[in-house]
C-alpha cells in the first residue's frame, strides 16, 4: 500500500542473526547476535516482538538441521553439533574438540 508520498509502504523487517566469537556452545541460540539490517521499519515493527520471532525461527530451523555451518572465528566455541550439515567451516575455533 503506498504512503501519501506515492512510495510503497515497508512491510518487512530484515534480520541478521549469527554466532559470535565468544559463543561457547553452538546450540545456545539466545547468545547469537541479532541485528535489524535496515534503516526504516514498518509501522507495526516492535523490536522485542521481531527479535522473539527471529529467534523462534532460528530454533525451528535448527531442529530441521543446518545444511551449511559457518563457525569461522568463533574462538570461544567448545561444542559444535552439526550432524546434518553438508558443509562445516570451523576454522579458528581453537577450543573446539574434535
Amino acid at each position: 500500500m503506498p504512503h501519501n508520498s506515492g512510495e510503497p509502504a515497508i512491510n518487512v523487517v530484515k534480520v541478521e542473526i549469527s554466532p559470535t566469537p565468544t559463543l561457547k556452545a553452538w546450540h545456545r541460540y539466545q547468545d547469537w547476535k541479532l541485528i535489524f539490517d535496515q534503516d526504516q521499519f514498518p509501522e507495526w515493527h516492535n523490536p522485542l516482538t521481531s527479535e522473539k520471532r527471529a529467534r523462534t525461527a532460528l530454533r525451528e530451523r535448527a531442529k530441521i538441521g543446518f545444511t551449511t555451518v559457518d563457525a569461522r572465528g568463533c574462538t570461544g566455541l567448545t561444542e559444535l553439533k552439526a550432524d546434518k550439515a553438508e558443509y562445516v567451516d570451523a576454522s579458528g575455533c581453537l577450543k573446539l574438540k574434535r
